[in-house]
C-alpha cells in the first residue's frame, strides 16, 4: 500500500470526526510517512511502519472519543455548580418575582374561569328556572285568564327552555375551552420558568 492509498483509506475511516480534525490527522500521518522515506525507507515500507489502517483509525477514533466526552462532562459540572450558586445568591431577587408572576397568572386564570364558567352557567340556571316557573304558572293562568293567555305563557316557557338548552351547550363548550386554556397557560408558565434547555 502506498502513501496515497493509506491516507485515502484512513480519511474514509475517520470521516465521522470534524473536518478540521481529519485534515490535521492526515497531515500528521503524511509527515510521518515522509520522515520514514527521508531516512531510507521505501514508500511501502514507510506506510507499513504506520501499522494497519484499521488499527490506526481505531486508535484515532478512541482518542477523539475520550477527549470529546471528557471535556463537556467537566464543563457541565462547572456550569451546574455555577447555576446552583446563582440560584442561591439570587434568591432574594428571583423568588419574589416568581411569586408575583404566579399570582398574576392565577388572577388571569380566575378571571377567565369566572367569565367562561360562572356567567354561562348562571344563564342556564336563569333560563331553566324561568321556563319551569312559567310551565307551572300556565295551569294557573289557564284557569284564571283563559286559553289565550295560557298559550302565550306556554310559548314563552318553551322559548326559555330552548334558550336554556342552547346556553347549556354553550356553557359546556366554554367551560371545556376555558379549562384547556387555563391548563395551557400554567404549563407554558412552568415550562418557561423550569423548562429543559
Amino acid at each position: 500500500m502506498d502513501k496515497t492509498e493509506f491516507l485515502n483509506s484512513l480519511q474514509k475511516k475517520i470521516s465521522v470526526l470534524p473536518r478540521q480534525d481529519v485534515e490535521k490527522t492526515l497531515e500528521y500521518y503524511s509527515e510521518m510517512i515522509e520522515d520514514y522515506i527521508e531516512t531510507g525507507y521505501s514508500q511501502e515500507e514507510a506506510v507499513a511502519q504506520m501499522g494497519s489502517v484499521n488499527a490506526v483509525a481505531a486508535q484515532i477514533l478512541a482518542n477523539a472519543q475520550d477527549s470529546n466526552y471528557e471535556a463537556p462532562y467537566v464543563q457541565k459540572q462547572k456550569k451546574n455548580g455555577l447555576t446552583v450558586w446563582l440560584l442561591i445568591l439570587g434568591f432574594p431577587l428571583w423568588f419574589p418575582l416568581f411569586i408575583t408572576a404566579f399570582c398574576l397568572l392565577l388572577t388571569v386564570a380566575i378571571v377567565i374561569g369566572t367569565l367562561a364558567m360562572v356567567v354561562p352557567w348562571s344563564l342556564v340556571v336563569s333560563f331553566g328556572a324561568s321556563a319551569l316557573g312559567l310551565l307551572v304558572a300556565t295551569a294557573v293562568i289557564l284557569v284564571g285568564e283563559g286559553i289565550g293567555a295560557a298559550a302565550l305563557v306556554l310559548g314563552t316557557a318553551f322559548v326559555l327552555a330552548a334558550l336554556c338548552i342552547f346556553s347549556l351547550w354553550a356553557a359546556l363548550r366554554l367551560s371545556a375551552l376555558a379549562a384547556k386554556g387555563i391548563g395551557a397557560m400554567f404549563r407554558g408558565f412552568f415550562k418557561l420558568i423550569f423548562g429543559r434547555r
